[in-house]
């Protein structure tokens, strides 16, 4: 877990937190679980009674909505989540150019 005093990592009750999972200043409600290797980054909301699969990633400044599932190794982006596979990168950079921390125009290369 990475935390800082202006991105505190908050967690709920009764969350299953499984190995290899990285929390980066994100909140956590009650009664998640959160699957081996899942990350979840800053400002992110995962709420209560949602699943977050094995490998998948909730991205930054997404929220996740309730008794929702994250499919192993997808991705969840945007508030409210768009829930998509690695294979969306066209859709899921749309979403993030205008909703990120760190927007930055696409590489060229990236066709």
């Amino acid at each position: 877990m990475a935390r800082s005093r202006n991105y505190p990592v908050e967690v709920g009750n009764a969350v299953l937190i499984g190995p290899h999972t990285a929390l980066f200043g994100c909140t956590i409600e009650d009664e998640v679980f959160l699957a081996t290797g899942t990350r979840v980054f800053h400002l992110a909301v995962v709420r209560k009674r949602a699943e977050v699969r094995v490998n998948a990633v909730v991205h930054l400044k997404t929220v996740v909505p309730q008794e929702a599932t994250v499919p192993i190794g997808w991705i969840a982006v945007g508030d409210p989540a768009r829930i998509l596979s690695p294979d969306q990168h066209d859709a899921i950079w749309a979403i993030l150019s205008g909703n990120c921390l760190w927007a930055k125009p696409k590489p060229r290369w990236f066709g």
